[in-house]
């Protein structure tokens, strides 16, 4: 089997890639240098991937506030751009796994979104993905799915490295407690699609994150404890109305895991635990 991952050089491709090629799988990664999803011809160079088996798409527009002032940018990476490459696989023959996210829900509800919950994006971030997954939906690839929620790892930026940055350098942080979620790892993440992509016939939608769930401030006060900083004294917090934006951001995304063939990953906690001491190495620590 070969494969491609498209958006190699992105927080999760990156770590995507690596797993693959630790496993000793045929596996090359695709930039934005070599597939430009803001590309309207995205199309005519997707013969790249003619030769693999199967197709990771890890790329997206990710800047959420960004969205909101281009969301037409926005709505060409993550959904006109991921039907096209959904188009391609489908004539091409090959399987298509692609990355989405929490916030193609609303966070009105208070129970877990289940794989067939309506999607109700509230953001341009959201409706740009969502529209991916429609697209994707509709090319009939044989595609599948992969939702997933609050992606950290060593690449790139992520929460816990702005706030371990902050802690560093003796700040108190302000952080909100009324948004609810699943911090997840971008390893825990790549080894779990690794798997999903093996099955024979994966299911059309999964979630895939870490277990339990947790607000952005219990996740800074996880990060202060082992940061060796006292949380109570270090980490302060909020509302979201204390933090007045013009992006709307769901107020509870958690995904439902429970209808994922595999095991799900494990605790939150118990993932940031094996992960901080790779995400403080790579902030120089």
């Amino acid at each position: 089997m070969k494969y491609a991952v498209l958006g190699a050089s992105g927080m999760l491709g990156v770590d995507l890639l690596d797993h693959l090629l630790l496993k000793g799988i045929d596996a090359s990664g695709f930039s934005s240098v070599d597939l430009d999803f803001r590309d309207l011809e995205l199309l005519q160079t997707t013969r790249k991937l003619e030769t693999f088996d199967v197709v990771i798409n890890a790329a997206a527009f990710t800047d959420v506030p960004g969205a909101e002032s281009n969301e037409s940018l926005a709505n060409q990476v993550n959904g006109y751009a991921a039907g096209i490459i959904a188009q391609s696989c489908r004539s091409i023959g090959n399987r298509l796994f692609h990355i989405s996210t929490d916030y193609v829900f609303s966070g009105a509800s208070y129970n877990p979104y289940r794989i067939d919950s309506m999607a109700d994006p509230i953001n341009a971030y959201g409706r740009s993905k969502a529209l991916g997954e429609n697209l994707v939906i509709a090319a009939g690839a044989g595609s599948t799915i992969l939702r997933t929620s609050w992606l950290y790892g060593s690449r790139g930026k992520c929460f816990p490295k702005t706030i371990a940055t902050k802690l560093r350098k003796g700040e108190i942080v302000n952080v909100v407690n009324d948004q609810i979620g699943q911090p997840t790892w971008t390893k825990d993440l790549a080894q779990q699609i690794l798997q999903y992509s093996e099955f024979e016939n994966a299911p059309e939608i999964l979630h895939v994150a870490s277990s339990g769930q947790a607000s952005w401030f219990d996740f800074a006060s996880a990060i202060a404890t082992s940061s060796g900083k006292n949380p109570e004294q270090s980490v302060k917090p909020v509302s979201s109305a204390d933090f007045p934006t013009a992006v709307k951001r769901p107020s509870f995304s958690v995904l439902d895991l429970s209808a994922s063939p595999l095991a799900p990953i494990t605790d939150w906690e118990s993932r940031w635990l094996a992960a901080e001491s790779e995400i403080r190495s790579s902030l120089g620590d």
